[in-house]
């Protein structure tokens, strides 16, 4: 499989775990994006993404959004992407 996957824990500032967050990812040239939720540890997965540049989206009842862009996935990637909301 050629698909690329990004995964990896959304944290509060002292590092503790945000479930039910909203991961998104945005491919950024066609605009098509998946989104999925944190687990009960923080843990996301998102796969089958195609190969390209992505803008993840993190939302969080209570928390800052958070918005990374120019996340590049190659061909059968697995990205691993921790990120900390405030």
């Amino acid at each position: 499989d050629y698909r690329a996957t990004i995964l990896g824990y959304v944290v509060d500032p002292t590092k503790s775990a945000i479930p039910g967050a909203t991961v998104k990812a945005t491919k950024e040239d066609t605009n098509v994006s998946r989104e999925t939720l944190t687990n009960q540890a923080g843990l996301y997965t998102i796969s089958g993404l195609d190969p390209g540049t992505y803008t993840i989206t993190i939302n969080a009842q209570g928390f800052q959004s958070q918005r990374r862009t120019g996340i590049i996935l190659l061909t059968n990637d697995k990205l691993n992407l921790t990120f900390s909301l405030e």
